[in-house]
């Protein structure tokens, strides 16, 4: 009686484990896309990269830290530090995993982020809500879509018939990610991606990354991107790694 004790006790932590561990790291690298799912209750994630951006020949870590708060719930933070002019980006967000898809229905989430203003960059308060949309085509195909708004606070000055005003700016934002599952190990993902208001100049702007990532392990994945603005002309590059502790 014992033993069988003993054995369904090891079968029940089993079965919490595998509960709170995903069979593989959910990343939001490579690309701008935010992934549909959470980390898991109790996990916390690290994701970062040095980035290079030819618009002013600069190199910056970026660094993105994500924790479960449940299952369905993580809070995160992101970090841009510029290697050359020293500026911070902070910012700091929650997302809430709505539904986990089936054959019909897209899996589906909301991120809520704010940034913390700094002297050196953003003097402004921003925020921003996503809503997360991810479905796969087929067993190797799939696509995840962010789309929403970003909101600055701080009144931007901007020209309206021949007056300048102060305006809360609210601007559209939109990511279209899909990947193709090459191995077990290896991804290929292309996303075009951009934002839109019409009193900014560009109004509208559109962007594309490309690139790959390969699982390590389950805990461990690493990639590497290239991208480029249509509208701006410039490209960049990012080398990165994701970490499940």
């Amino acid at each position: 009686m014992r033993k069988n004790s003993i054995l369904i006790a090891f079968m029940l932590f089993v079965t919490y484990l595998q509960a709170q561990f995903k069979e593989s790291i959910e990343a939001n690298r490579p690309g701008n896309a935010l992934n549909v799912f959470t980390v898991g209750k109790n996990i916390f994630q690290i994701e970062t990269a040095i980035d290079y951006s030819n618009s002013d020949d600069s190199f910056s870590s970026n660094s993105f830290l994500r924790y479960g708060v449940t299952e369905n719930i993580e809070i995160n933070g992101g970090v841009i530090y510029d290697l050359s002019s020293s500026y911070k980006i902070f910012n700091i967000g929650a997302k809430y995993t709505i539904f986990e898809g089936d054959d019909i229905l897209p899996s589906t989430a909301i991120q809520l982020s704010i940034n913390v203003p700094n002297e050196t960059f953003y003097e402004h308060v921003f925020s921003s809500v996503l809503f997360i949309l991810n479905y796969p085509l087929t067993e190797r195909l799939s696509y995840t879509l962010n789309f929403g708004a970003s909101v600055d606070f701080g009144k931007t000055k901007i020209m309206v018939e021949g007056k300048e005003i102060e305006k809360i700016l609210v601007t559209g934002l939109y990511v279209l990610n899909i990947v193709y599952k090459l191995t077990d190990k290896w991804n290929f993902f292309i996303e075009p991606y951009g934002r839109f208001n019409g009193n900014l100049r560009p109004s509208r702007t559109l962007s594309f990354n490309s690139g790959f990532s390969y699982l390590v392990n389950k805990n461990l994945q690493l990639d590497v991107l290239g991208g480029y603005g249509i509208n701006s002309k410039d490209y960049n590059a990012s080398l990165g790694v994701s970490w499940r502790l």
